[in-house]
């Protein structure tokens, strides 16, 4: 695609060139620039390509590659417990940033241009196998997750909803209350939308675990 003179890479571009980068690695595209693979029984290995432009050229884009897993009777409990609709692959269950999963351990973005579209696609991905993948596979387990969540929030995962129901259905039934009380009384006297919303979550929760 052009804008004026200046060839402008899309998120369609992007995502078929990763697309068929990671296809041997098992991942299949879906809607956007989201990938999935089947890690274990009940787990999809998570990818998100973070784009972002307001502080790139014309045609460029900066991307943040976020990997993550995905434990689907989390999810389908917590959609279940919240009033949600489930949906078939979104949101991770937990999530890391790539370049926090690499030596560095910082923020990393790659610059996607028309020109060298496919070469930073195969360097990310590069790294992705690299460090991304291996730590994938090491935490594919509702064990994994579960300590993954433990450690606290990152990219909106929302441990408070997903860490008491880990517990539950590894059979952890006094962690589960615990970790939900806990959160309960950490919101002490709020009565905003949000803190309304994890009481009525924490009191369908009880009900289930009775």
């Amino acid at each position: 695609m052009r804008c004026g003179d200046k060839q402008v890479v899309t998120s369609k571009e992007l995502g078929d060139e990763v697309g068929a980068l990671l296809a041997g690695d098992g991942f299949r595209k879906r809607a956007g620039t989201i990938f999935t693979a089947d890690l274990a029984d009940d787990v999809l290995g998570w990818l998100g390509l973070n784009e972002a432009t307001q502080h790139t050229g014309t045609g460029e884009i900066e991307v943040n590659p976020v990997l993550g897993l995905r434990h689907q009777s989390i999810e389908r409990t917590v959609a279940r417990l919240r009033d949600d609709k489930f949906h078939a692959y979104k949101p991770a269950t937990v999530a890391i940033p790539l370049g926090h999963l690499m030596p560095e351990n910082t923020f990393r973005v790659w610059l996607f241009r028309v020109e060298d579209l496919a070469a930073t696609a195969r360097d990310m991905v590069g790294c992705l196998r690299e460090h991304g993948l291996p730590f994938l596979r090491r935490h594919a387990t509702l064990a994994a997750i579960t300590r993954q969540l433990e450690s606290g929030p990152a990219e909106g995962t929302m441990p408070e909803y997903r860490l008491p129901v880990a517990y539950h259905l590894a059979g952890e039934h006094d962690r589960a209350m615990a970790a939900l009380t806990g959160e309960l009384d950490s919101l002490g006297d709020r009565q905003d939308a949000a803190a309304d919303y994890y009481r009525r979550f924490a009191e369908r929760f009880r009900e289930a675990a009775a």
